[in-house]
């Protein structure tokens, strides 16, 4: 960042630019996106009979996401199996298999959705968007009909927990399609966020550029090393700039906008949060 900025500082001249309904625009964006992650913890943890009221699923979107941001590796994700546990005493492997399990669905969606736009860009032929589909269909399909099987077979507890954890996912039917509706939505929502942000800056991206740049950065939450991934995220979008088309100047200055909102969306809530507790205790 530093050096980058350093050698272009006529780009700091972007930033002053910005309105401050543009700001408004991002933080409410923000804060919907929130409310979506409260509504996926709510039907993730229905899958093993966990009922999270909506003000608590939100409570757990915003913390997780306090910790992920402030903290290393995946401080937010550890708090969380923490409150589960302790609330509704589930094992920390059932914990870890079920959203082992959500994120490969995730994934999936975001490839499908990654294929389908890039076949406008010309990324991938028509026949290679259906050979990596197969692909990965054929590996999910052998994935969870070995784990079907294995569950009846397994007599080690903790294997045993970690595969009712990842089956647990797709055993209710109405609840798994409300899932996948919902983290389409939620997909969605991050694609016009960061397309809304690249507009703002009067950047020259399109909406089937800024898709496949949102799906690509989906990536980005597998692995979490760095508070926030700051710096990973960055070096992982400028390498595939190839393929979404965004150049680093427009990498650079929506990724620091984007982080600030995300800090700023954080101290309303937490300030909000606080408010409530003092006029609590008032009363």
């Amino acid at each position: 960042f530093y050096i980058y900025f350093n050698e272009n500082r006529e780009i700091f001249e972007i930033f002053y630019k910005i309105h401050l309904k543009f700001i408004f625009t991002l933080i409410i964006l923000n804060l919907i996106n929130y409310f979506f992650r409260g509504f996926l913890n709510i039907y993730i943890f229905r899958s093993l009979d966990i009922i999270l009221n909506k003000k608590e699923a939100f409570q757990l979107a915003y913390r997780n996401t306090f910790g992920n941001l402030l903290g290393p590796l995946k401080a937010g994700s550890g708090y969380k199996m923490h409150y589960i546990y302790k609330n509704y005493n589930l094992e920390p492997s059932k914990y870890i298999s079920l959203n082992t399990a959500y994120a490969f669905v995730s994934l999936f969606l975001n490839l499908l959705i990654f294929l389908i736009y890039s076949n406008n860009l010309e990324i991938f032929s028509m026949s290679e968007i259906i050979s990596i589909l197969s692909i990965f269909a054929l590996v999910s399909y052998l994935v969870f009909y070995t784990s079907q099987r294995l569950e009846t077979k397994i007599e080690i507890k903790i294997i045993k927990n970690f595969i009712i954890g990842f089956n647990a996912l797709f055993l209710n039917k109405k609840n798994f399609l409300i899932l996948i509706l919902t983290t389409i939505a939620y997909i969605y929502l991050n694609i016009f966020t960061i397309y809304f942000c690249f507009q703002m800056f009067e950047y020259k991206v399109s909406f089937i550029n800024s898709t496949i740049y949102s799906t690509i950065g989906s990536l980005n939450s597998l692995a979490k090393v760095t508070p926030g991934n700051i710096g990973l995220f960055e070096v992982l979008m400028i390498s595939s700039s190839s393929i979404h088309g965004v150049k680093i100047n427009e990498i650079l200055t929506s990724s620091i906008v984007m982080r600030i909102i995300s800090y700023i969306t954080i101290a309303l809530i937490y300030t909000y949060n606080l408010i409530n507790k003092l006029s609590d205790r008032r009363k």
